[in-house]
């Protein structure tokens, strides 16, 4: 295994971003003939050339430039996790990082309350993000997701299941002739691992797409304006009077809610109470009734 100097890498960045060794060597306090030597034995050390040399600069090269992207996530890692760490040694309570669907959030409220009387010595860290692997980092401790199958090496709880309909904004379904061409608002339609983004790849034309958006909150809205139809989740239509339903006929099966942990997390007792709090209380983010029986 070949165990690299962090600080060659980090003289490595510094090049990517300056684009010249003069202004590196001055930063680092160092000569020019030094940050070259260095640069040129770490290249041969990993086999990968990462820069271009010009005579006005080093760009990175091809072969090189996700080395450099990858590096670059490191310091931020660092970063993250110092805060992290500052965080929960700073407070009298443990924090649970929770990732979720924007629509998903929206719905909280109606267990935050509950929550916090269930386990005052936890705080809840809700964060937007529809992505599955950050379950792999530590920074994340629980995933919901709106998914078919989640992975096999994920653990978790099935929540429920979410119907989807076609809806629109009231004024735009009244304005829309029978002959016309509806305009959408699509979601994932370059996501066909999604089951939304092959819905919407298999069924509406990319000419009458309207706009494309990475957020079903964003979506949400748009639609609402009058922007044009979306495939969004029958619970949502119910509970917004804005929105009407164009058709139910969607051939598109209900998609299944999941609460997700990585299986290395059941050995931690805070995370394993937050997963059976919402296995048991979970179908409240699919209704507005916090009354609703379970």
């Amino acid at each position: 295994m070949n165990h690299y100097d962090w600080r060659d890498l980090q003289l490595a960045l510094a090049i990517k971003e300056h684009g010249s060794l003069s202004k590196v060597a001055r930063e680092l306090g160092l000569s020019p003939s030094t940050v070259s030597r260095r640069l040129d034995s770490l290249e041969e050390q990993i086999g990968i050339q990462l820069f271009e040399r010009h005579a006005t600069g080093y760009t990175p090269h091809p072969k090189g430039a996700r080395l450099l992207n990858t590096l670059e996530s490191i310091p931020r890692a660092v970063q993250d996790w110092d805060r992290h760490l500052a965080y929960q040694s700073n407070t009298p309570y443990t924090v649970i990082t929770i990732t979720a669907p924007s629509l998903i959030i929206t719905q909280f409220p109606t267990i935050l309350d509950l929550f916090k009387v269930t386990f005052p010595h936890l705080r809840l860290a809700i964060l937007d993000d529809d992505r599955v692997t950050n379950l792999d980092e530590d920074l994340i401790d629980i995933a919901i997701r709106v998914m078919n199958q989640p992975d096999e090496h994920l653990w978790g709880h099935n929540l429920g299941e979410i119907d989807f309909v076609i809806a629109g904004a009231h004024t735009y379904l009244e304005a829309l002739g029978q002959d016309d061409e509806p305009s959408w608002v699509v979601l994932d339609y370059n996501n066909p691992s999604t089951p939304v983004g092959q819905w919407e790849r298999a069924f509406i034309p990319h000419t009458n797409y309207r706009t494309e958006v990475n957020s079903r909150l964003t979506q949400l809205s748009l639609i609402e304006s009058g922007c044009g139809l979306g495939l969004v989740p029958r619970h949502v239509i119910e509970r917004n009077d804005a929105l009407g339903i164009y058709t139910e006929h969607t051939h598109l099966p209900p998609i299944k809610l999941w609460v997700l942990t990585h299986p290395s997390n059941k050995k931690r007792k805070e995370v394993t109470d937050t997963m059976s709090f919402l296995a048991k209380h979970g179908r409240l983010l699919l209704s507005d009734d916090i009354h609703t029986p379970l």
